[in-house]
């Protein structure tokens, strides 16, 4: 059977891409842990349109941070 790619990992190859190949700075708003992980080299937290704080993609994995800015339990 034939498996079609999981269209958020094509997503984050993608940008991946172009960031390598055209040298582009590239701002996306995401929710889905992974994809950020995959592609981000700066996390920015907005709650309400303000700036709550600013991550890297690594401290997303310390449940600490995911609670304290994400509410994530």
């Amino acid at each position: 059977m034939d498996q079609k790619p999981n269209i958020v990992q094509e997503i984050g190859r993608t940008i991946n891409r172009l960031k390598q190949l055209e040298n582009l700075t590239i701002i996306i708003v995401e929710q889905n842990l992974d994809l950020i992980r995959a592609v981000a080299d700066r996390c920015i937290v907005l709650d309400k349109g303000i700036i709550t704080a600013s991550v890297n993609p690594q401290e997303l994995d310390d449940p600490e941070v995911s609670e304290r800015y994400l509410a994530i339990a």
